[in-house]
């Protein structure tokens, strides 16, 4: 081999590696603070789901239908307003569940 003069120290060779190895963790802890603020975004727009449908059900306006026989005689855009509502046994909240579904 031909040495052209560009060989470096053993030192310098140690520097270029810190440095290379700085600069891999300071990448590794960007991404990670990356991947943390997307997850708590994630978690943070659930969280505003949940309350945003919580609240839609406390705002709703219920009106009983006593008399069922009148859904036969509703048309199709009347029917798609039906809700039915259940209480949930673990949670004892109220929810929306099909009208169609059999107990």
């Amino acid at each position: 081999k031909w040495n052209n003069g560009s060989t470096s120290t053993f030192e310098e060779r140690q520097a270029k590696k810190r440095r290379l190895a700085d600069i891999k963790q300071l990448e590794k802890d960007m991404k990670e603070e990356k991947r943390q603020a997307k997850i708590e975004e994630r978690k943070r727009r659930e969280e505003n789901l949940a309350r945003k449908a919580a609240n839609e059900m406390k705002n709703t306006v219920l009106q009983t239908m006593t008399k069922t026989h009148k859904i036969k005689t509703m048309n199709k855009k009347q029917l798609r307003q039906i809700k039915k509502t259940a209480i949930n046994a673990q949670t004892g909240n109220l929810e929306l569940v099909s009208p169609w579904k059999k107990n």
